[in-house]
């Protein structure tokens, strides 16, 4: 299985909940502020582990919308951007058995204020993702002749 398969996977998936405006992964910094549409949902990914049978993924997904100063209307966004989340989270667990992974684990949340032009207030959670992994030497793409 492809990183790029899990991406589009979970792009696709977080594209069809009503409540979300856009979707796209990468890089943090290359999200151009000021001209996304919210609620926001954006992947990251932090590391891969790889063991002989699975690779490990720790993406993370910001769920995040426009705020303003008022802690109270923080609140109420964050609130919104949480039951995005949390059904996010539970579709990846329980809806989908097309899914190119075989578990998701230890997922944890924690809410953020951002202001780096809009002012973003949402949630911010780590999805560990695991998918099966082929080790075995015979189908690696090695010229045995030049090792």
């Amino acid at each position: 299985m492809k990183y790029e398969e899990v991406i589009d996977k979970l792009k696709t998936i977080a594209a069809a909940h009503y409540n979300v405006a856009q979707v796209d992964a990468g890089v943090l910094e290359h999200v151009v502020y000021k001209t996304n549409q919210y609620p926001l949902v954006f992947f990251i990914t932090n590391l891969a582990e790889i063991t002989e049978t699975s690779i490990r993924y720790q993406i993370i997904m910001l769920v995040a919308d426009k705020s303003n100063i008022e802690v109270s209307q923080q609140i109420e966004v964050q609130s919104d951007a949480f039951e995005i989340t949390k059904d996010i989270v539970a579709y990846l667990l329980n809806g989908d058995y097309t899914s190119p992974w075989y578990a998701i684990e230890n997922v944890v949340s924690e809410p953020f204020v951002d202001n780096l032009g809009d002012i973003l207030s949402g949630w911010s959670t780590t999805l560990n993702i695991t998918v099966k992994f082929n080790s075995n030497g015979c189908e690696l793409p090695f010229d045995p002749n030049k090792l």
